[in-house]
């Protein structure tokens, strides 16, 4: 068996958020799988941004390809937000008690909604911020759904519904690969994107930090103390992380100019704006 590892074939990054239609995207392999896993979609592909004020550091998969989020805003719409969280592999905020809640449960929804109702935002922030807490889906299950469904395994727990969660190092890919090509890729024994202008994964991360600190800045409108301290230190870390980058990408002798160069500037665009921002 062959499995296709590499799911979007024929994208090409087209510009800054722009949206492009494709079809079959799926997770499937040389025989006929159930059509819940080789499923063909026409789907919304949302491309990164490659500046540092981007709002889409990933690729997000829209339509009748990921039934995960089918089943996700089904219950939704039945006023009944969030995962039954069968696996509580990432119950992790204790927000609301001792007892550890994944951000994605119903439960952590439910009450975190009720408290989002009952402050002083506006109408307009509340839904925003309702609307935030409820497009956290369920990572525990549905990425592993395909192999229980392609193994006629038992998904009782799990149910049916599969995600398609690509990465934003998608965009850099433009074919179809074998599951035999893309683990040659990671592990170094060819290079399927040799050529191909792309950022350092390490700057990728660091832009998904960058953004996450000003947006956080940007909420603390109530000046929370606490919150401020942790910002504070937040920023610190970042900024010795960009310093420990700036003296490593020159270092690695086998990593590419043309990324080495964009990593770089990128790094002392995000340093500018650390340094810049009031916390």
């Amino acid at each position: 068996m062959i499995v296709t590892f590499v799911i979007i074939s024929g994208i090409t990054f087209t510009g800054c958020g722009s949206k492009k239609q494709v079809a079959a995207v799926s997770v499937t392999d040389q025989k006929e799988m159930p059509k819940q896993v080789g499923v063909e979609a026409e789907v919304e592909i949302t491309f990164p941004c490659s500046g540092i004020d981007s709002d889409l550091e990933f690729v997000r998969v829209n339509g009748t390809g990921n039934s995960k989020d089918r089943e996700k805003e089904a219950f939704i719409a039945a006023g009944t937000p969030g995962s039954l969280c069968p696996k509580q592999h990432l119950a992790l905020n204790n927000e609301f008690g001792e007892t550890a809640l994944c951000t994605a449960s119903r439960k952590y929804q439910k009450l975190k909604i009720e408290q989002i109702l009952s402050s002083k935002m506006s109408a307009e922030e509340k839904e925003e911020s309702i609307r935030s807490v409820e497009d956290k889906a369920c990572i525990c299950v549905g990425l592993g759904t395909p192999a229980l469904i392609n193994n006629h395994l038992d998904t009782k727990i799990e149910g049916t519904g599969v995600s398609i969660c690509p990465g934003p190092g998608l965009v850099s890919f433009d074919k179809t690969y074998s599951l035999k090509e893309m683990i040659d890729h990671i592990y170094g024994r060819t290079d399927l994107l040799a050529g191909v202008e792309r950022l350092h994964f390490f700057v990728r991360e660091l832009k998904m930090y960058a953004k996450y600190l000003f947006k956080a800045v940007k909420k603390n409108k109530e000046d929370d103390e606490k919150q401020k301290s942790y910002l504070m230190e937040f920023r610190k870390n970042m900024l010795e992380g960009i310093e420990y980058y700036l003296s490593l990408f020159p270092a690695i002798s086998d990593l590419p100019e043309i990324i080495k160069a964009k990593s770089l500037e990128i790094c002392n665009q995000i340093k500018q704006k650390l340094e810049a921002v009031t916390i």
